[in-house]
C-alpha cells in the first residue's frame, strides 16, 4: 500500500514506518502518539495529520524525529520533553549533549504547517546536504533556541512564528552555512532574534524581529557576513543589530525602533557592516555607536529622535587606528 492509516492500518507508527514504502504516505488519526526512541526517518514520504490535533512526543528518546530524507511533515506537533543533564553534566558516555524535537541532517525535507516545542532546543539542521524547507510552522517555548542552523547547511525558513524560546529564536553557525528567511516574526525570547556567528551568512528578508530580550540581529565572528532587508526591528531590551570584531553584514532599508540599547552599533576591530536606507529612530539609547576599532558603511539612512543622540563614532585620531575605514554618506542626520 503506498497509503497507511493510523491505526486503522497499523496499531503503531513504527510498524506504518516499517511497511510504508518509499514515496508513500503515513495518516495520522487525531491523538498523541508516544515514542520510546527517535523515530528515524530515511526514505522520502509523507507523514501527515488526517485532520485535528496530532502530537508525536518523547520524553525518552534525546531526538524525537530524525531526518535525512525528502520528508514531507504536515500539519503535525512534534515535541520533546526530555530535559538536558543539569548543571552542564555529561551523558553516561562523557559526551555533551542537546536534545531536540526535530534533527534534519541532509536531504530537501519539507515541514509544513507544524507545531515544534521542546524541553530544550527545537529544530536543529546541520551538515552541507541539508537543504530542508521549513514553511508556516510555530516554533515556542522550547528550553533553548527555536532553530539551529549549522556546519554548513541551508534551509528555507518561510512564513514562521518563533516565539517564548528560552535563547535566541535562530542560531545560523559555521562556514558556508546560508539560510534563507523570510516573512518570520520572532518575538517574546529571552535571547535575541538572530545569533549568527563563527563565519555564517544567509539572507534574512521581510522579518519581524520584537519585544525580545537580546539584541535582533547579533553577528559575532571574522566572515560573518548576513544580508538583510526590509525587517523590522523594535521594543527590544537589547539593541536592533550588533555586529562584532571581524563581523560585517549588510543591512538594507530595514525599520530600527524603540529598542532600549544601541540600535546599530559596530563594536571592535574590524567590524565593519554596511547599513543602507534604514529607518533608525526613536531609540532608548543611541542611533548608531561605533567603537573600539570598528568602522563601516553608512549611507542614506535616516536618524531621528534617539534619546542618547543619533550618532556615536570615533574622533579624528581614533579613526587613524582603525582596522576598517567608516563611511558615512547621505545620512539624515551625517552628524
Amino acid at each position: 500500500m503506498t497509503t497507511l492509516s493510523i491505526p486503522a492500518d497499523a496499531p503503531t507508527l513504527a510498524e506504518a514506518y516499517a511497511r510504508i514504502p518509499s514515496g508513500g504516505t503515513i495518516t495520522l488519526a487525531p491523538g498523541k502518539y508516544v515514542l520510546e526512541e527517535t523515530l528515524i526517518i530515511d526514505k522520502p514520504l509523507t507523514l501527515e495529520s488526517a485532520g485535528g490535533n496530532v502530537t508525536i512526543t518523547s520524553e525518552k528518546a534525546d531526538v524525537t524525529i530524525h531526518m535525512t530524507a525528502d520528508t514531507h511533515l504536515r500539519g503535525i506537533k512534534i515535541e520533546n520533553t526530555k530535559p538536558n543533564p543539569e548543571s552542564d553534566e555529561d551523558d553516561d558516555e562523557g559526551d555533551d549533549i542537546t536534545r531536540y524535537a526535530l534533527s534534519i541532517t541532509s536531504g530537501a525535507a519539507r515541514i509544513t504547517d507544524c507545531e515544534i516545542v521542546s524541553a530544550t532546543a527545537g529544530i536543529r539542521i546541520t551538515g552541507t546536504s541539508a537543504n530542508p524547507e521549513i514553511c508556516n510552522c510555530r516554533v515556542h517555548h522550547c528550553g533553548e533556541e527555536g532553530i539551529f542552523v549549522g556546519d554548513g547547511a541551508r534551509a528555507s525558513i518561510v512564513g514562521c512564528e518563533i516565539y517564548e524560546n528560552e535563547d535566541s529564536g535562530i542560531w545560523v553557525q559555521g562556514d558556508g552555512t546560508s539560510p534563507r528567511v523570510s516573512g518570520c516574526r520572532i518575538h517574546h525570547a529571552k535571547g535575541g532574534g538572530f545569533f549568527i556567528f563563527d563565519g555564517a551568512g544567509g539572507e534574512y528578508r521581510d522579518c519581524e524581529i520584537y519585544e525580545n530580550e537580546g539584541t535582533g540581529f547579533l553577528v559575532l565572528d571574522a566572515g560573518s557576513d548576513p544580508h538583510v532587508a526590509g525587517c523590522r526591528i523594535y521594543r527590544r531590551k537589547g539593541g536592533g543589530i550588533g555586529c562584532g570584531e571581524g563581523a560585517g553584514g549588510d543591512f538594507r532599508n530595514c525599520d530600527i525602533y524603540e529598542n532600549e540599547e544601541a540600535q546599530v552599533s559596530a563594536i571592535g576591530a574590524g567590524s565593519s557592516p554596511t547599513v543602507v536606507g534604514c529607518n533608525i529612530h526613536h531609540g532608548k539609547s543611541l542611533g548608531v555607536l561605533v567603537s573600539d576599532a570598528a568602522g563601516g558603511e553608512f549611507r542614506e539612512n535616516r536618524l531621528y529622535e534617539n534619546r542618547a543622540g543619533n550618532w556615536s563614532v570615533p574622533g579624528f585620531f581614533a579613526s587613524l587606528f582603525a582596522r576598517t575605514k567608516l563611511v558615512r554618506v547621505g545620512n539624515e542626520p551625517n552628524v
